[in-house]
């Protein structure tokens, strides 16, 4: 019975079923977001660690489930140990001589809001602009860093514990409640990101609604009657803190928000202004208008707008073809701005971080994800072997993550998801952005739409998107759907 729990935040909670239940017990809850059933709640694990996307708080909140609470007193078998301890040591030693792995470890992900901001492809003021303060550069937010840790058993340790009283920010979190609704003080953006984690909600949903709400309130379609008399305004700290309270109590105007992208039928024109696709704002922080790769992947993403399905986040790099080819196995046009190609890099990225899902290893030391040093499919293969006895070929782990993709669509199909849908926020279409080297670029629908007919030929789909039928015979006759 978590009678008792009820009406309390993720860390208090953790605490008192950990003093209740003892503190070897694991535990992963929701906050009051999450009982209030804020369309956006999360499930947290730790001080930070959050299922955050498509608020999988939300439901636990209509079930009346505060946690699942579990304690392990099992090992698991491993068909090879000493084989694989000894794969293991070598393949932390491999990761350690990467440079990207390297920083990650000393500053964290806020090391790519340096690289994005000094371009002009941060999301500032809901996407209005694209550049902004470098209060936020990593070296900035390592001031307030009491210590850099890692994930059980990993060797990169890219997270912070802040001296605010949390873990983070990470890259997403200090552009969301920071760049995009205009707060650039750093103690203020760590604060808040705090708060976001200790309610119980999505802090890329956050941060993309709050400044929403604002450009609205801008352009006149949200007046103080419907704010309940409060005046929304770019980097009002205070005001903003104290909605994003109300969005997790469903107080106020918060209450209104806490709706999410549902909202966009009660205010006409409102979704031309929400950076979200298939209804889920984009995750990540950096405006994809300049990466064409990009702007396809988070269109295609089987959630929404979601980062971690395809990013192909060498893009942004302008690598030498030569150095592209050794990561794709085929050339590629290196250009960050060019539509050519760009088909080929989000299938390769999505098929290898779809195994990477399967096999359980952080997309983080993934091939191409942020180094071409990172683990690939031939150390996947060693390391299943290892573990489990199971041999695969590299063809066949590819067919795993392409069964993957195409089981998602196939249920995204049976939901209504069409070929309309893989698209972008009009803002990305229409608007140039007008950032230092980014400046002028957009996406062209009729380039965007090439693309799109590429990416579907890929997957061997129609020209809506449709798998074939014998594909989804195939999922039939294995159970997956009905």
């Amino acid at each position: 019975d978590a009678q008792k729990y009820w009406g309390t935040n993720c860390t208090e909670a953790t605490t008192r079923i950990k003093n209740d239940l003892g503190a070897d017990v694991e535990v992963e809850l929701i906050g009051t977001a999450g009982e209030n059933q804020v369309r956006y709640a999360a499930t947290r694990y730790g001080l930070k660690n959050s299922a955050g996307r498509c608020g999988t708080g939300a439901v636990w909140g209509a079930k009346n489930l505060k946690a699942i609470v579990a304690r392990g007193n099992l090992g698991l078998p491993i068909a090879r140990p000493e084989e694989f301890i000894a794969k293991s040591v070598e393949l932390r030693k491999y990761l350690h001589q990467s440079k990207v792995i390297q920083v990650l470890g000393r500053v964290g992900t806020p090391l790519l809001y340096d690289v994005s901001n000094y371009l002009g492809a941060i999301r500032t003021r809901n996407s209005q602009t694209t550049t902004f303060e470098d209060t936020l550069n990593a070296e900035e937010i390592h001031h307030y860093v009491d210590k850099m840790l890692s994930c059980a058993g990993c060797v990169v340790h890219c997270r912070h514990r802040n001296s605010l009283g949390g873990e983070g920010p990470e890259y997403t979190s200090e552009v969301l409640v920071g760049a995009n609704i205009g707060v650039s003080d750093t103690a203020q953006v760590i604060e808040l990101q705090n708060i976001v984690n200790e309610l119980g909600l999505d802090v890329s949903s956050v941060g993309t609604y709050l400044a929403w709400a604002i450009e609205l309130y801008q352009r006149g379609m949200l007046d103080k009657n419907m704010t309940g008399g409060i005046e929304l305004k770019f980097g009002d700290y205070e005001t903003l803190k104290q909605l994003t309270y109300d969005i997790a109590a469903r107080r106020g105007l918060g209450d209104l928000l806490a709706e999410g992208s549902r909202l966009v039928d009660r205010f006409p024109g409102a979704e031309g202004f929400l950076i979200a696709i298939k209804g889920l704002p984009q995750s990540d922080p950096h405006d994809v208008r300049y990466l064409k790769g990009f702007a396809l992947g988070i269109a295609t993403s089987s959630r929404g707008a979601d980062h971690l399905r395809s990013r192909p986040t060498l893009e942004i790099f302008d690598l030498p073809a030569e150095f592209t080819q050794q990561v794709y196995g085929q050339p590629i046009d290196p250009n960050p701005t060019s539509y050519k190609s760009k088909a080929v890099v989000v299938t390769f990225s999505e098929t290898i971080y779809a195994v990477v899902d399967c096999v359980g290893i952080c997309k983080f030391i993934c091939h191409g994800f942020n180094s071409p040093r990172n683990l690939n499919y031939d150390h996947f293969r060693e390391l299943i072997y290892l573990s489990t006895g199971l041999e695969f070929t590299k063809d066949e782990l590819i067919q795993v993550g392409r069964r993957v993709v195409d089981l998602e669509r196939v249920i995204n199909m049976r939901e209504g998801i069409t070929r309309k849908d893989d698209t972008l926020p009009a803002r990305y279409f229409d608007e140039p952005m007008d950032g230092r080297k980014t400046k002028g670029h957009h996406i062209d629908r009729e380039k965007f739409a090439e693309m799109l007919d590429e990416f579907y030929a890929l997957h061997g789909w129609d020209k809506e998107g449709k798998p074939p039928r014998e594909r989804v015979a195939e999922f039939e006759s294995m159970g997956a759907i009905q």
